[in-house]
């Protein structure tokens, strides 16, 4: 072998090393970066399982740690809320795969990758912020990058009608379906005492509380009364009271400011007690009408089983969905009103002492839904009575509510996600992007706009600068909703 044909070997094999050692130098620099996952050899490839194992323990511990040291039942409705927006997102995974979609990531919480592993063309992540979970579907959003394994042809926005509608509403969909089943596991399997109209009637009810100061405490109604009849001045006889129903709704409520006598079974004895007058009181009706009231002061216990059975309770479950859903609807238009949006606004940067601001915040917030057995404050004092806690609520207070609502009963858990993913169903329905909603109405705009068979397509940018006022808006009210729950927190007692 010749010098030249030495030296020729020897400036190769010099190469080779040379850029052994610059790949893996690349690859822990794209580790450390949380970028490519290649496995490097020897004490890199050691670090790179620290890394992929220790990632989900300190998030794991981290939530035992919460809580141990500071309440399980705050740990236990974060850890729900995530579970919510995970199945949320498996909404939109399930449908894009069952439209053919390419569905190229399903990851739990954002940032850098912890754990991920490839199944066909999907890739299953663990990230490192737990604050929810996303669906990576080529085509759904804007600003993407695209890379040679995106199929142009099975993105979001060259599937038809149908298959863009279906995908985005299969999120939103699934919180609805989730309150179906908790109204389902109430009704049957709980019970709803006292809440559910026809449960309320009967007759099998005797008096458990008596509101102080109230009629009832003027008359001299006594815990363990039952009111069996009552006579209006001015009437020659007295007007039976069939159920709790029939007396709060026929003859209390419609009633405010008549007089009247109460005749109350206790023990075998019937008494005919002090004539009082029915309290009037006001409250905004769903319109936002102003109407009068009758209040007599009382909460009955129902001396009966609340369940029912499977097939009732599926048929409760159903509506009350769709009157829950409608409440919420009508509470936050009245929330979002310029008037109340003016007074939270306000409220939350005035510049009173804290300690007063505390003070109303630390007041009794009743829940009204009580367990089998327990007083049912139906004919309860109005809203404008204790504090006002009918505001906007950012991510801190609905925690703050789910801390207190999971701490007292099961009853009170079911509630809370019920409302809590009415709330996430309507929010993400909102026409505008980014929200599920935004995609519908993007689909809604392109399927009117096209003709003759031709498919028009959106410029989703310029749509980008239209909705921009009211993404500030909505940011600018959750900054204040969170510096509101921060500073004024709630307190359910």
């Amino acid at each position: 072998m010749t010098t030249t044909q030495q030296n020729q070997e020897t400036k190769t094999e010099i190469g080779k090393e040379s850029n052994e050692e610059s790949n893996g130098a690349k690859s822990v620099e794209k580790i450390a970066s949380g970028g490519s996952r290649q496995r490097p050899e020897n004490l890199t490839r050691r670090l790179y399982w620290i890394y992929q194992i220790a990632g989900p323990i300190v998030l794991v511990g981290g939530l035992v740690a919460l809580a141990v040291f500071v309440s399980w039942s705050l740990a236990f409705v974060i850890l729900c809320i995530l579970g919510l927006v995970t199945i949320h997102e498996y909404g939109h995974f399930w449908a894009a795969r069952r439209t053919g979609m390419q569905v190229t990531e399903f990851a739990l919480g954002f940032g850098p990758k912890l754990w991920s592993m490839k199944r066909g063309e999907v890739t299953y992540a663990f990230r490192a912020i737990p604050a929810g979970a996303f669906v990576r579907i080529p085509g759904m959003y804007m600003n993407e990058k695209k890379t040679e394994d995106i199929d142009d042809a099975r993105s979001f926005r060259k599937k038809s009608f149908g298959a863009r509608v279906l995908v985005a509403v299969a999120g939103p969909a699934t919180h609805f379906i989730v309150v179906i089943l908790l109204f389902f596991i109430l009704f049957t399997f709980i019970g709803f005492s006292g809440v559910n109209a026809d449960i309320r009637e009967t007759n099998n009810w005797s008096v458990t509380r008596v509101v102080e100061n109230s009629p009832a405490d003027e008359a001299g109604i006594e815990i363990g009364d039952r009111i069996t009849a009552i006579k209006f001045s001015g009437e020659d006889k007295a007007r039976p009271v069939k159920t709790y129903k029939d007396l709060v709704e026929n003859h209390i409520v419609p009633n405010p400011g008549a007089k009247v006598s109460i005749i109350v079974l206790r023990g075998d004895e019937q008494k005919t007690l002090k004539s009082v007058e029915l309290l009037p009181r006001r409250r905004q009706t769903d319109s936002g009408k102003i109407e009068g009231y009758g209040f007599l002061g009382i909460a009955p216990k129902i001396d009966e089983k609340s369940s029912v059975n499977p097939a009732l309770g599926l048929a409760y479950a159903f509506r009350d969905t769709g009157v829950t859903i409608k409440e919420v609807i009508v509470g936050t238009g009245r929330a979002f009103s310029l008037s109340s949006i003016s007074d939270f606004v306000g409220d939350t940067f005035s510049f009173e002492s804290t300690s007063s601001s505390q003070a109303q915040s630390n007041q009794e917030i009743r829940v009204v839904i009580p367990a089998p057995g327990e007083p049912i404050p139906i004919d309860a004092p109005p809203p404008e009575e204790g504090p006002n806690e009918s505001r906007i609520t950012s991510i801190v207070g609905i925690v703050q509510i789910g801390d207190g609502s999971v701490g007292q009963s099961a009853r009170q858990a079911l509630l809370f996600f019920i409302f809590v993913n009415i709330a996430l169903g309507l929010v993400n329905l909102l026409p505008i992007l980014p929200f599920d909603g935004g995609h519908v109405s993007i689909a809604i705009y392109e399927k009117i706009r096209s003709k003759n068979g031709a498919r028009y397509h959106a410029d989703i940018s310029k749509m980008i600068y239209a909705t921009a006022p009211i993404l500030l808006f909505l940011i600018f009210i959750v900054t204040v909703a969170v510096i509101r729950d921060i500073s004024d927190p709630f307190n359910l007692n």
